[in-house]
């Protein structure tokens, strides 16, 4: 994750290591024009929705916080650590109106899971979060029928205007049961 980070912003990685001794890792940016502490999203309107959200992450703290934060925001968010049971999910009929995972998992990765749920839902908009974007082929990423692809780190204002705008899509092409994900009521 951290060299998907650090990749992604231009930036490299120095390693140093001794037996006995221990490591050492220099991380190394690019300089920046802008002020420290500028917010990049700063401009980004937090729209969220009652859309039912399936959050698959491998690491239990990353599928918390992605489940409260968008819970904060008036999803209906549920969070699953196996990718294994998060397609279960789906396929038991559980209402998900999107599912939001990780690449990198056991057992399934997230590009393996988006091929499979298409099977089963292939209306179901699927959000990818990587750290390894530069890895993935643009085309495969389609044709397993992932929305729309993030870095980690994912800014919340952006990761809400992705889901957003998958959910909008999906409405269009009669994904999403054939609702309108944007007016359930």
């Amino acid at each position: 994750v951290v060299h998907g980070i650090v990749t992604a912003l231009n930036g490299f990685i120095q390693t140093h290591s001794a037996i006995g001794e221990g490591s050492r890792f220099e991380i190394y940016f690019p300089l920046s024009e802008g002020d420290a502490g500028e917010e990049e999203s700063a401009d980004i309107d937090v729209v969220g929705g009652e859309e039912h959200i399936l959050v698959v992450d491998d690491d239990p703290d990353i599928a918390e916080m992605l489940r409260r934060l968008l819970g904060s925001v008036g999803y209906q968010v549920k969070a699953e650590t196996d990718s294994r049971r998060a397609l279960e999910r789906v396929r038991s009929g559980e209402e998900v109106d999107l599912v939001l995972t990780d690449q990198t998992m056991p057992n399934l990765t997230g590009v393996e899971m988006a091929r499979r749920l298409r099977h089963i839902r292939p209306g179901l908009p699927i959000l990818l979060i990587t750290g390894y974007g530069d890895t993935l082929d643009p085309g495969e990423l389609r044709e397993s029928g992932i929305a729309r692809m993030l870095m980690k780190p994912v800014v919340p204002g952006r990761l809400e205007q992705a889901i957003r705008e998958a959910l909008r899509e999906a409405r269009f092409r009669g994904g999403t049961h054939g609702e309108d994900p944007g007016h359930r009521g």
